[in-house]
């Protein structure tokens, strides 16, 4: 159990993900996931990583909405640092941070490869792979489009912002929170 969380630091990625590569390449054993030389560990460290990121699988909509919540976290925990008279992590300084750009790197870098090789294993997870495809492509618009750090954390929704995505239903919209 403690190698699942574990799976989760972000200082494990890498390493994890190159592990889980080379043992689903093609030409490779392939990933066992029983018997003595069991990858199951390996195997189950990366899904739940996956499932700790799986706000970044969803429809464009409904990850826009998850990604203004990470960021109200993010920016208050700058405003916190800054208070303390920290240093301010770059992308949860409110006044300079792109969300886009810091999604898209977080999206291309870590979150597409990840699921990508856990689609090897389970192909029927390629909805989540169809999702953060277009949800970079919506991010890229939103960068092109030059739309702010608040513009983005006030819009009611995508649709507000970019009206070619389709705006989530009331019953599916997301309630706000408060940062921790």
């Amino acid at each position: 159990m403690l190698l699942l969380i574990m799976g989760t630091d972000l200082a494990n990625h890498f390493e994890q993900l190159s592990q889980m590569g080379t043992k689903t390449a093609e030409g490779s054993e392939g990933l066992q996931l029983c018997g003595e030389k069991s990858d199951l560990a390996l195997f189950m460290g990366n899904v739940v990583h996956a499932a700790d990121l799986g706000s970044t699988a969803n429809p464009p909509a409904v990850y826009y909405e998850w990604m203004q919540r990470v960021f109200r976290e993010f920016f208050y925990q700058g405003e916190q640092e800054r208070a303390l008279g920290l240093p301010v992590t770059p992308f949860m300084d409110r006044p300079t941070a792109s969300i886009p750009k810091a999604q898209l790197g977080f999206l291309k870098y870590l979150c597409q490869p990840l699921f990508a090789a856990i689609v090897v294993v389970i192909p029927d997870l390629s909805v989540a792979t169809d999702n953060m495809t277009s949800n970079v492509a919506m991010l890229t618009e939103l960068d092109e489009q030059k739309f702010g750090t608040e513009q983005i954390m006030t819009a009611g929704g995508l649709h507000d912002l970019l009206p070619s995505y389709p705006a989530l239903s009331a019953q599916r919209k997301l309630q706000p929170t408060k940062p921790m």
